[in-house]
């Protein structure tokens, strides 16, 4: 979380072999469900898209890389950053599946969760039939223009692994 907020302040990281480094690890314990728990008080703290996606590393819920997310993210913001591109529903969708991801995993630490959906085509359930049509639709741009330049294609998986979190009801 430190790192995090040195970040958001404009530090600048980088190696230094020559340094030596001490690294205190945490006395909460390594089981997912701790990790979980961290993720969710990371979260309240800053409730952002990028630190949203964070518990998706864990292999409670799907498994991704760290390097994975970054891609996300980075291809997330230069999509967010693109207004000739520009997709807003399909943006706004990817916000709500970030905050839903964090209700998961809240009821992950609970025990209190739902499987996740079968298939991303399900996911799509969770709108109003006219939102879904405008995501699928710029999903299908996306894909598009991925084809051709690679642009977005762990953005567009990410995507669809998000459609799988299970459908809030409220």
């Amino acid at each position: 979380e430190l790192g995090y907020r040195l970040y958001l302040a404009g530090a600048t990281f980088y190696n230094a072999d020559e340094i030596a480094c001490y690294h205190q690890t945490h006395p909460i314990g390594r089981s997912n469900k701790n990790k979980l728990v961290n993720y969710l008080y990371f979260i309240q703290k800053h409730p952002v898209t990028e630190v949203l996606l964070v518990p998706a590393i864990s292999p409670a819920v799907f498994n991704w890389s760290v390097e994975k997310l970054g891609k996300i993210v980075t291809q997330y913001k230069e999509l967010e950053n693109n207004r000739i591109h520009w997709c807003p529903d399909f943006a706004a969708a990817f916000k709500e599946l970030a905050k839903t991801l964090s209700w998961h995993v809240a009821g992950l630490v609970s025990s209190s969760s739902l499987p996740l959906l079968k298939s991303a085509e399900t996911g799509f359930t969770r709108w109003q039939p006219e939102f879904a049509e405008r995501v699928k639709e710029q999903l299908a741009q996306l894909e598009e223009e991925s084809l051709l330049s690679g642009s977005y294609q762990e953005l567009i998986k990410g995507f669809k692994d998000l459609l799988r979190l299970p459908i809030r009801k409220i």
